[in-house]
């Protein structure tokens, strides 16, 4: 399996993600009623849609095909991701699948995924989206599939299946199929699947790369001496390496970090150990003495970015190794 296709690919959802908006990237708004301090502009909330970006990002590029994929494929993402429940609801409508007891009955802070069609080309081909209930209960969709990406809220599911359904026909700026699910061949699965909490995500995410795992050696020239590099702490999830740079950069001070990009377009952040002042302007890794390292193996990620950093905080901008 290629990376990116399902295996091992994660994301991390959480009030910790750190995310930007694309440029020209829109948020519909449908909540009635005075805003409230927290709703307020620059107030990040807890559970904001934001957060769930990456995520959207990633269930949509490694289910993107013009195939579709089985229920079982489906489910076997999911488990990857660390986002299985095993409950699943099918629809043969995009409105019938917000009638699904699994979208119907979200809770608070809970998500879902929607598997269900997108018009391409004068036809259709399988698409998935997330509908979900933020902390405050208010409800969304985000849908990372459309250029700008297609994000709603409401206060209530029946709003929010109004709103996607306006969105998506004439010239709206959604591109969700809105009649009956056509006869196709291999057809695709279309419903809604509830997906796990945040915990069983994170766990997904820090066991990827494990700590203590050996990176590769770095090296400044025959006058100096190599240091090896190995896994920390895993920091983070974010949706571009100049973002993960950021995140490097606030996560305090005494280590360096690693980048590696899986699925594509999820760059996972993790501390690294220290190295010298002698080393830390490498931007390169000593390959000879790096071979047994995860960075001189089989690419296994789409890439790989190092960021060394030293005990007393000198921070360096990332150097890709592949």
């Amino acid at each position: 399996m290629q990376p990116g296709a399902g295996e091992d690919g994660y994301v991390q959802v959480g009030p910790r993600l750190q995310v930007r908006r694309d440029e020209g990237g829109r948020r519909e708004d449908l909540r009635r009623g005075s805003q409230r301090d927290h709703e307020r502009p620059g107030h990040r909330r807890r559970g904001t849609a934001d957060e769930y970006k990456v995520l959207g990002l990633a269930i949509y590029r490694v289910y993107q095909t013009g195939a579709g994929l089985s229920t079982s494929e489906i489910e076997a993402i999911h488990q990857s991701l660390g986002l299985s429940t095993g409950k699943s609801e099918s629809a043969d409508t995009l409105g019938g699948i917000f009638d699904t007891t699994v979208v119907s009955g979200l809770t608070p802070g809970q998500i879902a995924q929607a598997g269900w069609l997108r018009r391409s080309g004068g036809g259709v081909v399988p698409h998935a989206f997330l509908i979900g209930r933020l902390e405050d209960g208010t409800w969304f969709l985000s849908d990372q599939g459309e250029d700008p990406a297609v994000e709603l809220q409401a206060p209530d599911v029946n709003v929010l299946r109004a709103s996607t359904l306006q969105a998506a026909g004439g010239q709206g700026r959604s591109h969700l199929h809105t009649g009956a699910k056509p006869a196709i061949l291999p057809a695709p699965w279309t419903g809604a699947k509830l997906l796990a909490g945040r915990e069983g995500v994170r766990k997904k995410a820090a066991s990827v790369v494990k700590p203590g795992t050996f990176l590769a050696e770095v090296d400044a020239g025959s006058f100096t001496t190599g240091e090896r590099l190995v896994a920390w702490d895993f920091l983070g999830t974010f949706e571009s390496i100049s973002s993960a740079h950021t995140g490097y950069l606030s996560s305090g001070s005494g280590h360096g970090a690693l980048v590696v990009e899986l699925p594509q377009g999820v760059f996972n952040l993790y501390k690294t150990n220290p190295v010298s002042d002698a080393n830390v302007g490498e931007t390169s890794i000593d390959v000879s003495d790096s071979k047994d390292g995860l960075l001189a193996g089989p690419h296994i990620y789409f890439h790989a970015w190092l960021m060394l950093g030293t005990k007393l905080g000198r921070k360096m901008s990332a150097f890709q190794i592949w």
